[in-house]
């Protein structure tokens, strides 16, 4: 089985999830400091996948960040740790096939993480969606008892 890690870079903690199918399998929460180098990062991010792939491989990688410099690190860290799987980046000008009704979707990069979190796993939950199930509720990797409706 195959799945992608999400991670939602926030000003005080940093969101690690490995998700299928719209639905969270394994998640983790790190303090985010945006002193940490690409290699200490990567040391984090291959202890917490050892301990949680339970079988499970991953296709992709998606990410957001509030904190640039630690965006850069992980831009470093991910093809060496994982090679060339395709990765995301949830940023302004993305094109995610997910149209983004605001005013000015160039703003999402000022406005908080918690629209970009909806934007992450709306990104996460789309190739899920079916005719028949176009409003899909998925569930926020920064809370797991937050519900956003995509």
């Amino acid at each position: 089985m195959t799945a992608v890690l999400c991670v939602d870079i926030g000003n005080t903690y940093t969101v690690l999830g490995l998700v299928r199918d719209g639905k969270v399998l394994k998640d983790w929460r790190l303090a985010t400091d945006e002193r940490r180098t690409a290699d200490e990062w990567g040391a984090l991010l291959g202890g917490l996948l050892r301990e949680g792939l339970d079988g499970q491989r991953i296709e992709g990688v998606c990410v957001c960040a509030t904190v640039p410099a630690v965006l850069v690190e992980w831009r470093r860290m991910l093809p060496r740790r994982l090679g060339e799987l395709p990765v995301v980046v949830v940023e302004p000008g993305i094109r995610t096939g997910i149209p983004v009704r605001v005013d000015n979707p160039r703003r999402l990069a000022q406005t908080g993480s918690s629209m970009r979190s909806r934007l992450l796993t709306s990104t996460t939950a789309r190739p899920s969606w079916s005719a028949s199930a176009r409003r899909r509720p998925t569930t926020s990797l920064t809370s797991r008892v937050h519900m956003s409706v995509v």
